[in-house]
């Protein structure tokens, strides 16, 4: 077993569990990529490089793919509620994005229902809120 050094580097440690096959750091007829203590990779060799380009791009994607789960999953959650739902369903653009990744984390939260129904109900607020201040943070600046 290699070293985490390479995940690490990735930044996932804590994110990710799983065991990689890369028999192509191991061929016969390359230089040998690993350390002398057989508990590290070289890490300007092209394989390595290679190798750590790849893993970034595809966690990466899994990142991208939870996180739209996770939004969809709070957007579901929270136009259970029609007042919600009917707000949600009339904003556009940037607003309606940060909507949907606002109600992806609070859906996350380990509350009761009612707890989750609150904080939907002030996102609500928050949101509209920011909009009226937004003319008068124009004018004062």
């Amino acid at each position: 077993m290699y070293s985490l050094k390479l995940v690490q580097h990735l930044f996932i440690q804590s994110m990710y569990f799983g065991e990689l096959s890369a028999d192509f750091l191991d061929l016969d007829d390359e230089a040998d990529i690993t350390t002398s203590s057989r508990q590290d990779f070289f890490e300007d060799d092209a394989r390595y490089i290679a190798l750590k380009e790849f893993i970034k791009g595809e966690l990466s994607t899994v990142r991208s793919d939870w996180e739209e789960t996770r939004s969809n999953a709070g957007v579901a959650e929270a136009c259970k509620y029609v007042v919600v739902s009917d707000w949600y369903n009339d904003l556009q653009g940037d607003d309606r994005k940060s909507a949907k990744k606002l109600f992806g984390k609070i859906n996350q939260l380990t509350i009761d229902n009612d707890e989750k129904k609150e904080l939907f109900k002030h996102s609500v607020l928050a949101f509209e809120i920011k909009e009226r201040i937004k003319p008068i943070r124009k004018n004062l600046c």
